[in-house]
């Protein structure tokens, strides 16, 4: 495994082409149903109309009389947390449509806490709410946490861990992460294959991210639409609220 890198490729400096080669999302077509293409899908959402576009698109987890029950006692408990620590072992819960923006807010709002909490549970962590609420709180926060993972990634225990910061890397990277998430996603696909967790996924749409972020000479850009993902109707057969997929055993 090789080291992150956080500068852009020099040997390509001037070039305005795209950061990865064309026909590369062609031949590596993101999955169709992913936890990695929910976290984007979510991520693409202002926070303030994150819970009525989660309803919209997913009424039939939204509106179950005990998705509503669970959204209101998971409010409860949110609202009497007191401590970042808390929070955090809140984190492990699934966290219902309804009370998605609302926790990420209280999150958002103790970020230096929260971070300093997760970065050691991170390091060890097996809990899937966890991770994917992680996933959503790094994406959002205010600092950026690409060092952070750079430095720690090879110490992160977990392999569904791994894959999630690489898409956590899509959004908050630099263009010189491309090499190591390009890395990541053929070594999953070559070590980690057919498993239900779709782990290369979280690469391969961090890379998608990435690309769509910037040019090959790392300077910024951001095209007009990102192709191969329908943010407007996603398909919601298979996914549990708060991020998770119904894993088939």
């Amino acid at each position: 495994m090789s080291n992150l890198s956080s500068k852009p490729d020099s040997s390509n400096s001037g070039s305005q082409e795209a950061l990865l080669p064309e026909d590369f999302f062609k031949k590596h077509v993101p999955a169709e149903i992913s936890a990695a293409k929910l976290e984007f899908f979510c991520a693409m959402i202002p926070l303030d109309a994150l819970t009525d576009v989660m309803i919209d698109a997913f009424p039939k987890e939204a509106d179950s009389a005990d998705a509503i029950t669970k959204d209101a006692n998971d409010r409860e408990d949110i609202q009497s947390c007191t401590s970042a620590e808390e929070l955090v072992r809140l984190m492990r819960r699934l966290i219902g449509l309804r009370t998605m923006a609302f926790f990420l807010k209280r999150l958002l709002a103790r970020e230096e806490e929260i971070t300093s909490i997760l970065k050691e549970k991170l390091l060890r962590n097996k809990n899937d709410a966890l991770t994917d609420n992680m996933v959503s709180f790094f994406i959002r926060c205010k600092k950026d946490p690409s060092d952070w993972i750079r430095e720690a990634y090879p110490s992160i225990e977990n392999l569904y861990v791994r894959s999630m910061l690489c898409l956590i890397l899509g959004f908050r990277g630099n263009a010189g992460d491309a090499a190591f998430l390009m890395e990541q996603y053929f070594w999953f696909l070559k070590n980690a294959p057919d498993t239900d967790y779709q782990l290369e996924q979280g690469p391969l749409v961090g890379l998608f991210t990435l690309n769509g972020r910037f040019r090959r000479d790392g300077s910024a850009y951001q095209p007009p639409k990102l192709p191969y993902f329908d943010v407007e109707r996603p398909r919601a057969q298979k996914i549990l609220p708060g991020g998770m997929l119904r894993r088939q055993r």
